[in-house]
């Protein structure tokens, strides 16, 4: 049998129009909000589009002629101390046993502890953790593949990245970019459900894990990750055959054009949204010795060449010449060893979870190469992680020696804009949020950036699975 963490990410509803900005100031914008109680409730839509516009006295102090991209708080001519804001759990516990209630707080405090000992977050971080039994409250009973849990940022929101695109950052990260100006956030950064019935392992028990088990830490620990922001927005929204970033924005035109066929004036021009990882998402080539080695080939260049295809229908858009990225991507996102995360100009690529067939949802792409990176610091975000064995004994076989959170976990979260103990001065990668038309201001001067020489590139889907082994 198989245990699996599921988090899936259905990305549908309305999207805000890009307006002038006279005729969007009593427009609402919209972010995307997780549901928690999808994690337990298969049936319930695990996110919608939400307003979420700020308020009317933020909103006249900004400078109209001016785009927002120039009031976040620099860090560059002050510099930080290597210093972190905490994770803060606000935990509730039901149907079950208290001491078991008592042992997961003290798990997820501790894991927030170690994420906030090598991240080094400006704000705090607010997670919603829950611990349910997912047969009394969601009637999964018996079944042979059990839900652990999962985690997922509470909000994203739609803002402007400095190569010119608008991706769906998660509240976490964009509250670590001190903006002066943004839409409001959740009350939650995070929201994390785990299954009281699931065979967890407790390390303070004190005994040996058992060979069935899953160690609670390493869970807490990887679904952190997913929802500080390691993910990708590529998916099958629209067919089985190809895979495309978040849609909603087209489907939202669509309906715009089917209500009124004749109006453009309100149609979005980002049809497809990324996640803020796929920014540094590449399809990789390889040197003779077969190590990956960078492409000119950013993943953002489907998403620009999606982005230009007109289209009033689903069946117009996968019938048109540009729709053959999407198709690509799908080949791509289960030819192994063929997507990663250029993270430097100086490092090899992340090798991305491709080797899987066919596309998983949740599993591929959101995740590292399994057989690359079982043996090595970076193991903690593989799709799958072995029943039966402890933190330590993943950290110890890896050969890593600074804790579970490896070094090109940190890189990678660096490029989204965090800072870290080996880069305190993180300068975030966001010139604007998506307010009040602005992006039209700023999109010719945008295209031509980037933040280092390679090229710029990459729900929230994580799925962990428990390897089945036999017994």
């Amino acid at each position: 049998m198989l245990l699996s963490i599921h988090l899936s990410l259905m990305l549908l509803g309305s999207f805000v129009s890009s307006q002038p900005i006279e005729q969007q100031e009593n427009q609402k914008n919209m972010c995307l909000d997780s549901n928690y109680e999808s994690f337990i409730n298969k049936d319930i839509k695990a996110h919608e589009w939400v307003p979420c516009s700020i308020e009317d006295n933020v909103l006249s102090k900004v400078d109209k002629n001016h785009p927002s991209y120039l009031r976040f708080l620099s860090t560059t001519d002050q510099q930080m101390p290597p210093t972190s804001a905490s994770i803060e759990i606000i935990f509730k516990c039901f149907d079950a046993p208290k001491n078991v209630c008592e042992k997961a707080e003290r798990a997820f405090k501790q894991a927030g502890d170690m994420i906030s000992s090598v991240i080094l977050f400006q704000e705090p971080i607010k997670v919603n953790a829950t611990l349910a039994s997912f047969c009394k409250m969601g009637d999964e009973c018996g079944k042979n593949m059990m839900t652990l849990g999962g985690s997922s940022p509470a909000r994203a929101m739609p803002l402007l990245n400095n190569d010119g695109l608008l991706r769906l950052h998660p509240q976490a990260l964009v509250k670590q970019y001190m903006l002066q100006d943004h839409l409001p956030f959740a009350e939650y950064d995070i929201l994390s459900v785990f299954n009281a019935d699931a065979p967890f392992w407790f390390e303070e028990d004190g005994i040996p894990i058992g060979s069935n088990q899953a160690d609670f830490a390493f869970v807490i620990l990887h679904e952190f990750m997913h929802g500080l922001g390691f993910y990708s927005g590529w998916n099958e929204y629209i067919s089985t055959k190809a895979i495309t970033p978040d849609p909603s924005p087209f489907l939202a035109n669509q309906l715009i054009s089917m209500v009124n066929p004749t109006s453009t004036s309100a149609l979005h021009p980002y049809q497809f949204l990324e996640s803020a990882m796929d920014r540094l998402m590449t399809v990789l080539e390889y040197d003779n010795d077969n190590v990956p080695i960078s492409s000119s080939k950013s993943v953002s260049n489907y998403t620009r060449q999606l982005n230009r295809i007109h289209a009033v229908t689903i069946s117009d858009l996968t019938k048109a010449a540009g729709f053959s990225s999407a198709k690509e991507m799908g080949y791509l996102a289960t030819k192994s060893g063929s997507l990663g995360l250029d993270i430097s100009s100086e490092l090899d690529p992340i090798v991305l979870e491709t080797a899987l067939k066919p596309f998983q949802p949740g599993s591929s792409i959101s995740h590292v190469d399994y057989a690359r990176y079982t043996k090595s610091p970076d193991f903690l975000m593989r799709f799958m992680q072995d029943r039966g064995l402890t933190l330590t004994e993943a950290i110890k076989r890896g050969g890593g020696d600074n804790g579970p959170i490896g070094p090109l976990l940190l890189k990678v979260f660096e490029e989204l804009g965090y800072s870290t103990i080996y880069s305190p001065n993180t300068v975030p990668p966001l010139l604007v949020y998506q307010q009040q038309g602005l992006t039209d201001i700023v999109i010719n001067e945008l295209q031509s950036s980037s933040r280092h020489k390679s090229p710029n590139t990459t729900s929230k889907d994580g799925h962990i699975h428990i390897s089945a082994g036999t017994s």
